[in-house]
């Protein structure tokens, strides 16, 4: 989804706050004296309620400060120092009101309660404008004498965030607590500096901003992983949120600038966005795919747009995607253009499709809508699924959710209806080809709908099916149900009566035949002019006409989105259309042109007769000198700065999918120039991970920074560190005093002990007591503590020779006086002298380790240990 137009759609002198009802079905203005209520679903958005609160009111409770929706009906607002007003249905003329006597910091509603937070922290919490329970909070934070929750918001599976004391904190809550009142227990999160935060419920991620303007991302459940920076600190960041179903994270930032990131591909949006430069406050519909925004003057509406190649839709109105041109729109104020002016339930548009023959459906608010020859016809269709044209006509999935049935509805294209018939399943995906068929697929099942019953699909002996006629006032068809053993993703027409299966395991395959066309798709889709098979993979786009199979590697930023994808075209700008469509950029590709006469980038990888009988398993173009190919012409036509920032796009893709082998192989295609920039310009948490998956470094140290070096000496793995040693022991044992310096401390906040020790010895001049005498957390872990933190290095290091290098650093323990540290070097290489003169010598040591030794008498150190401290009773 991508910002497409702007409008000024109200005057909203004075508002400062916008808010969604949870159906989004209304949303409200607030102003500091009144409360405004609009219709969501029309698409003049009416006013439905207002309520202005008189002068004795605010003089006596101050302005209005906050406003919260409870139900679709019901809503709750109120003043800071407490007054609230509560309005159970939008047809209540005045309120009920209720006196907290206490500052109000923030307000929620979860599970038709409303959520009042006050001082202490506490709270309050609402039902049908009564008060219900006051709820103390239990937290990890220390107790100052004021503690407020602000920024409160809940979410739907029943998560709860916010800031304590400008700190952030999560929490679970659910029903069964609020009515139980049970006390509420947070939990601090720890994300450092946060400005903005903003959960995903669908993969239980958190995305936040930071002061210094970075936008990073973490698990909320694991954030010992680390965090993955998505956008670096070039402007001030002002609003941060999820859209699209939470599959796309938007930023909005200083001077109207407008970034989205993609969560499924890496994929990132850069525009301006002018009427965002002043806004005080936003809020995203999911509803109507559009942002609302308020600067202090009016109440902009920005339409976001969904891709439907060839073409484009937003809430209110259809766009073709190769001219930018609209096509229909709800809102059409002159009658002497050739736009389709819909009818206005149809808002908000959710689908919309062409014909071969260019003829247009549009669907949305239970209306369909049909364009053909300039003529539109509607008429009323509910709770459609999946529509598609061919043979000229409209065939439209629905389904009833009382009793589980699914229909398919058949009309002209002047929407007149020929017939219906049952479905055997939902359809979660469609597909038709130029003969009079069409394919819908539901996880472990497909459906075949021939119309021409002397050309049915061909059943194999092996399959599993059940077909039947259906020959009924003048509509006949074969309807075939075929049950897979896989789940599918997608079902598609072939060139040669086939059909195309996308399976759960990213396998393309034929049917009938049963033979794999490509491993590792991630998507496929038809194309409807020119008629094409499209193949996304892991970095690339292979697209299959009727006789050859292309490759196209991804150098352009790609966007996918519903059945279709479109490439961003360099010099977009917002306010102008900004896509070519395959539609155009691929029609030369039936002419086999190659790279140098076409600025797209295709490798044919296959030139057979019969496309639907091609293995790819047995091709024998080289993979790896294809993809040198496709990265030597990226290189050719972007600067290095921008192949640096593609690659660094690339390799965060290829960590989210579990593909860092993959990168890393690609990445060693390249010259040992071209790796040190990638490398060198790659985020530092990325060349972490490099080391950590063993890349090989050590040919190309010399060539990086000081700090580069560093990071890399600190995250490599034990033989990959071991090398670097033998190989740049000069290099390293020339490292200025600060670099040294550097790497002591994180080697020592790693708690890497055998790295440490090896760089003692080969640095003379540092002194390795003295800096482990600063690092107070050292001292505050226990015996048992260190000592499992010593086993498990030693473990990690096992193939090399530990003893000496174990032994000096105990030595530099008992220098700094870190004698538990000390003592858990000599037991795990077992030096019994020195042993024995930590017991004597140090009584809390030896405190810790009777203990140690009493508390697990079947450890093989407490019966190493037990021995020692029986001799020394004798």
């Amino acid at each position: 989804m991508f910002p497409l137009n702007t409008d000024p759609t109200a005057d909203s002198t004075e508002a400062f706050l916008i808010s969604f009802s949870p159906t989004s079905q209304y949303y409200a203005l607030l102003n500091p004296d009144t409360v405004s209520v609009f219709n969501n679903v029309d698409p003049l958005f009416p006013l439905v309620f207002k309520y202005r609160r008189d002068s004795k009111s605010l003089k006596t409770n101050g302005p209005n400060h906050w406003f919260q929706w409870i139900t679709d009906s019901s809503f709750a607002f109120g003043t800071c120092p407490g007054e609230i007003f509560f309005f159970l249905s939008l047809s209540q003329n005045r309120p009920i009101t209720f006196s907290a006597n206490t500052i109000i910091s923030s307000t929620f509603s979860a599970h038709g309660y409303l959520g009042v937070c006050i001082n202490g922290p506490r709270i309050l919490f609402f039902k049908d404008g009564v008060s219900f329970s006051e709820i103390e909070i239990q937290n990890t934070f220390p107790s100052p004498s004021c503690q407020f929750i602000k920024s409160t918001k809940f979410y739907k599976n029943s998560i709860i965030l916010g800031f304590i004391n400008e700190r952030p904190f999560i929490s679970n809550l659910s029903k069964i607590m609020i009515e139980s009142k049970w006390k509420i227990t947070f939990k601090n999160l720890k994300i450092e500096n946060p400005q903005y935060l903003a959960i995903n419920p669908n993969n239980s991620s958190i995305a936040y901003s930071t002061f210094q303007n970075e936008v990073k991302i973490t698990n909320l459940y694991d954030q010992e992983k680390g965090n993955i920076k998505i956008f670096d600190g070039d402007a001030e960041i002002h609003h941060l949120f999820w859209i699209n179903d939470f599959t796309e994270l938007c930023i909005i930032k200083e001077n109207g600038i407008l970034d989205i990131w993609n969560t499924s591909n890496n994929f990132k949006f850069h525009c301006l966005i002018p009427e965002l430069k002043n806004a005080k406050f936003l809020e995203f519909d999911d509803f109507t795919k559009t942002l609302l925004c308020l600067d202090g003057k009016s109440l902009i509406n920005i339409s976001f747009c969904q891709l439907a190649p060839p073409l484009c839709l937003t809430s209110n109105a259809v766009y073709s995607i190769s001219t930018g041109k609209k096509i229909a729109s709800i809102h059409n104020y002159s009658q002497f253009n050739n736009l389709a002016t819909l009818p206005p339930n149809i808002f908000p548009i959710t689908q919309a499709i062409e014909s071969p023959d260019a003829d247009i459906a549009i669907y949305g608010g239970n209306i369909l809508v049909s364009i053909t020859d300039n003529k539109l016809f509607f008429i009323k269709l509910e709770n459609l699924t999946q529509m598609i044209w061919c043979d000229g006509k409209i065939y439209a999935f629905c389904s009833n959710s009382s009793n589980s049935s699914h229909i398919l509805e058949i009309f002209t294209k002047e929407l007149k209806k020929i017939g219906s018939v049952s479905s055997p399943h939902c359809a979660s995906s469609i597909s038709a080809s130029g003969e009079k068929r069409i394919i819908i697929s539901n996880k472990n099942y497909f459906t075949v709908f021939d119309f021409d019953v002397k050309n049915v699909i061909e059943k194999p002996s092996t399959s599993k099916y059940m077909t039947y006629l259906i020959d009924w006032d003048g509509l006949i068809l074969v309807i075939t149900t075929f049950t897979v053993r896989d789940s599918l993703l997608n079902a598609i027409c072939g060139y040669y009566n086939d059909i195309w299966l996308h399976f759960s395991n990213k396998n393309v395959v034929n049917f009938p035949s049963n033979e794999i066309i490509e491993k590792n798709v991630q998507k496929i889709w038809n194309h409807v002019r020119p008629r094409l098979i499209f193949m996304q993979q892991e970095n690339c786009i292979k697209i299959a006409d009727s006789s050859s199979i292309y490759e196209f590697k991804d150098i352009s930023p790609l966007c996918s989105s519903g059945p279709d994808f479109v490439l961003l075209n360099p010099n977009y700008k917002y306010g102008h259309f900004p896509f070519t469509t395959c539609d155009f950029a691929f029609q030369i590709m039936q002419k086999n042109l190659d790279h140098e006469t076409n600025q797209n980038l295709l490798f044919p990888t296959q030139n057979q007769t019969n496309v639907n009988h091609i293995n790819t398993n047995n091709t024998n173009i080289d993979v790896l000198d294809t993809s040198r190919k496709c990265f030597e012409f990226a290189q050719s036509i972007i600067s290095i700065k921008e192949f640096n920032y593609l690659m660094n796009q690339l390799c965060i893709y290829s960590l989210q999918k579990g593909k860092m082998i993959e990168f890393i192989n690609i990445l060693n295609l390249f010259d040992r120039q071209s790796i040190t920039s990638i490398i060198s310009h790659l985020d530092k948490h990325l060349q972490c991970i490099l080391a950590e998956h063993q890349f090989d470094f050590s040919p190309l140290f010399v060539d990086f920074q000081a700090e580069i070096q560093c990071r890399i000496l600190v995250k490599s793995k034990p033989c990959d560190f071991i090398n670097l040693l033998n190989n740049h022991a000069d290099l390293i044992c020339k490292f200025d005093d600060q670099t040294k310096s550097n790497i002591i401390h994180e080697l020592i906040i790693a708690m890497e002990w055998s790295k440490l020790s090896r760089f003692a010895e080969i640095w003379p001049s540092v002194d390795l007591p003295s800096k482990l005498i600063t690092f107070k957390e050292l001292r505050a872990l226990e015996f048992k503590q260190t000592l499992k933190i010593i086993e498990n290095d030693y473990i990690k290091w096992k193939e090399f020779q530990q003893f000496d290098n174990l032994k000096m650093l105990g030595l530099s323990f008992i220098v700094a006086e870190l004698g538990q540290w000390a003592i858990s070097c000599f037991i795990v290489i077992r030096d019994i002298k020195k042993i024995n003169f930590l017991l004597n010598d140090n009584v809390k040591v030896s405190d810790e380790v009777n203990e140690y030794v009493t508390s697990i008498p079947d450890d093989s150190h407490s019966i190493f240990l037990s021995e020692i401290i029986q001799q020394n009773c004798k």
